[in-house]
């Protein structure tokens, strides 16, 4: 049985922006920060409010810039390991009953390609991304005109436009501050 579940983010709207590193497009990228109303709900009925959180996601891909998306290195080994197992186990298992060798050569077959896929796939896997070393060379985004509208901004970083304001704290290389980065991400 599967269960539904997850977060809704209720009057979700933009607050702030700055240059940051997306680790999912591997490369800097501008971040919009929302403040949303979080609630958790299951099987669409919402449940437990949150409260006011806020959320940094890239202008590009959608994504929190700071979490990787997809299956890391252990993952893809663990599972082909396991396809591996299987495609011995199905080799060695005899075929008893003529009408049902076409099913196992199907499901050798298939296991023998899932196996293919997921090792091109761990050879094909990019180094880990060292993002407290990638967020040091982050350029400044301007700090007089607007990055979305080029409308003029205030001496606080504020546009009167977008009603977005520039995150000058940690828009400057070389200056991050270390407190944005996820705890599981420093080094």
């Amino acid at each position: 049985m599967d269960i539904f579940h997850g977060n809704y983010h209720f009057s979700k709207k933009p607050t702030l922006y700055r240059n940051d590193f997306c680790v999912t497009c591997d490369c800097e990228r501008v971040a919009r920060q929302y403040t949303s109303y979080d609630v958790i709900h299951l099987y669409y009925l919402p449940l437990i409010p949150l409260g006011h959180r806020e959320h940094w996601l890239c202008t590009y891909c959608g994504q929190d810039p700071h979490v990787r998306a997809g299956m890391s290195k252990g993952t893809l080994i663990f599972l082909a390991v396991v396809a591996g197992l299987a495609v011995v186990g199905f080799s060695s298992v005899p075929n008893t009953y003529p009408g049902e060798a076409f099913i196992f050569r199907a499901v050798r077959a298939i296991l023998t390609i899932t196996l293919i896929g997921l090792v091109i796939s761990i050879r094909r896997l990019k180094p880990q991304i060292y993002l407290k070393e990638m967020l040091k060379n982050i350029k400044q985004l301007r700090t007089d005109i607007c990055y979305f509208c080029n409308s003029p901004l205030d001496e606080s970083g504020f546009c009167a436009e977008c009603r977005l304001r520039l995150d000058q704290e940690t828009s400057i290389g070389n200056q991050v501050e270390v407190g944005n980065i996820p705890p599981w991400i420093r080094k």
